[in-house]
């Protein structure tokens, strides 16, 4: 009988110890799925402010553009105003 339990326990370490390998395993394969999608979150994050930091120039520079075109017309309408 002693033999017997002996043998059982050794079983049942041996499956507790590979248990928890696979346990530890898996939380290592996590852990480097996690930074896997961090390093690849961050890489669309930066494209798109790249995109919108592109747009917003853009739009400034627009913005300019048409501030610039309104007053070129104000003066060329004070200009036709003061010729006729």
């Amino acid at each position: 009988m002693l033999w017997w339990g002996v043998d059982a326990k050794d079983k049942a370490e041996r499956i507790l110890n590979a248990s928890l390998l696979v346990v530890r395993m898996q939380w290592e394969n996590n852990a480097e799925s996690a930074k896997a999608t961090a390093v690849a979150m961050r890489s669309e994050i930066e494209s798109a402010l790249t995109i919108v930091a592109n747009n917003l120039r853009a739009a400034a520079q627009l913005d300019t553009q048409c501030s610039a075109s309104c007053i070129t017309m104000l003066a060329s309408a004070v200009a036709c105003v003061i010729l006729r």
